[in-house]
């Protein structure tokens, strides 16, 4: 089989987009499949400088530019997107008329609203793992957003409608999709009712045994040993991501003020940021700082570019929070649950399905005032019963290897392609009297 993805995130030791990327074209590719990948161009550097890691597998890469005009016209990362898109359409066809593909699949980005250039071609198609448009603003709870992020919430919104509603690009992906598959059983219901039945919702974010250093490992045994020895000190919760205000990072920082001051507790948040962060999240995290009194409680410390620096922060930590109302799986999320850390998150949409229940916090979404309260109580309990939550934490790490594994996810995305790839049943031969 010769399959075509379009991953315009694709690269290794990278979590969210590109993660994904990457090891869902490895998955693809140890199937036997002869796998040609198509990514942006900014990707090249990191996919050469590992390409001795899967030097064995039947993967080839291309790299593709976004069209200069689209570039001069606007920055928008949506509109770029868009006509990096187009440009895949016409690069695909020219690859197919020279050797053939028997399927192709649409990976990166997850995007739900957004055509896929690779619907284009006349072969069975894949379409996802997507998601985004059923992610949504808590429906009654005052999210204190500034004028700005209300214009983003409109204007995403209205983008979306316009797209689903009138683009024929994206009317062709969705129609022409043999099989959609979506990032959480919330996504699959956010399909409009007319495509629901070529559905499913598929874990598209996983861990394996190599993701973890071995220094982690010996760092986190210490520290579960000071947890037993009653040793700890005060509680040390960890955040990141993109430092956006959908993340839920007010929400955190003010239930953070409310624990200290009503538990007395000497609690510390250790801030990191995603490398496309700008001045702009990191004013918003300081003017956030500033208003709840934490300067003496809050460390940020930006961008760690090494995965091993991202996991010895979390090795001494308690707690990892991050109460987004409007994500995707967060894989910052499973990669804590990987590393043996209960987590914080809201009840609601994606972080829902992700952690069960006794993992860590789930804070149930009525009103501002309830989240906050149910912030600071999550931590007055994580503060008072430090061996609960490193129980917490080694039942979140048990289900993520259980449920999570890139050899589970890997065999269940085979399954998706040998299903909608079937091979054409052989002619019927009538019999003929003698």
């Amino acid at each position: 089989m010769r399959a075509i993805v379009g991953a315009y995130d694709c690269a290794p030791v990278r979590g969210s987009e590109a993660g994904v990327g990457w090891n869902w074209v490895v998955q693809i590719a140890r199937g036997g499949i002869d796998v040609h990948v198509v990514t942006a161009s900014r990707n090249r550097d990191a996919i050469e400088s590992a390409l001795g890691l899967v030097a064995d597998l039947p993967l080839t890469f291309h790299f593709l530019e976004t069209p200069k005009a689209v570039s001069r016209v606007s920055t928008f990362w949506g509109w770029n997107y868009y006509g990096w898109q187009l440009a895949l359409g016409r690069y695909a066809r020219r690859l197919h008329r020279e050797q053939p593909f028997d399927v192709a699949h649409h990976l990166t980005w997850g995007t739900d609203w957004m055509p896929s250039g690779l619907a284009s071609l006349p072969i069975p198609f894949i379409w996802g793992p997507v998601g985004g448009s059923s992610h949504k603003r808590p429906y009654g709870v005052d999210l204190d957003l500034s004028p700005e992020a209300v214009r983003t919430e409109r204007t995403r919104a209205v983008l979306q409608r316009l797209v689903k509603s009138a683009d024929p690009n994206f009317r062709r992906t969705i129609r022409r999709a043999d099989r959609i598959l979506t990032y959480t059983a919330e996504a699959r219901d956010g399909i409009s009712a007319r495509h629901r039945s070529r559905a499913e919702s598929l874990t598209h974010i996983g861990v394996s045994s190599s993701d973890l250093p071995t220094d982690y490992v010996a760092e986190r045994s210490a520290y579960l040993a000071r947890v037993e020895s009653g040793t700890t000190g005060p509680l040390r919760v960890i955040t990141g991501g993109r430092l956006v205000h959908w993340k839920g990072f007010d929400l955190l920082l003010e239930g953070l003020a409310q624990h200290r001051r009503t538990s007395g507790e000497a609690t510390r948040l250790t801030i990191t940021s995603s490398s496309q962060q700008g001045s702009r999240g990191l004013a918003m995290i300081a003017e956030l700082i500033e208003r709840n009194g934490l300067a003496d409680a809050v460390e940020v410390v930006g961008h760690l570019p090494r995965r091993e620096d991202v996991y010895t922060l979390m090795a001494g930590s308690d707690l990892y929070a991050l109460p987004t109302w409007r994500d995707g799986p967060p894989t910052a999320l499973l990669e804590a649950m990987h590393g043996g850390l209960p987590v914080l998150v809201l009840d609601i949409g994606a972080t829902r399905e992700l952690v069960p229940e006794g993992m860590g916090f789930k804070i149930p979404v009525e009103q501002r005032a309830q989240i906050v309260e149910g912030i600071a109580s999550a931590l007055d309990v994580a503060a008072a019963d430090r061996q609960q939550l490193a129980a917490m934490g080694e039942a979140a790490r048990s289900h993520a290897v259980a449920y999570h594994s890139w050899d589970r996810i890997g065999a269940a995305i085979r399954d998706v392609y040998r299903d909608v790839v079937r091979p054409e049943p052989a002619p019927r031969i009538k019999s003929v009297s003698p």
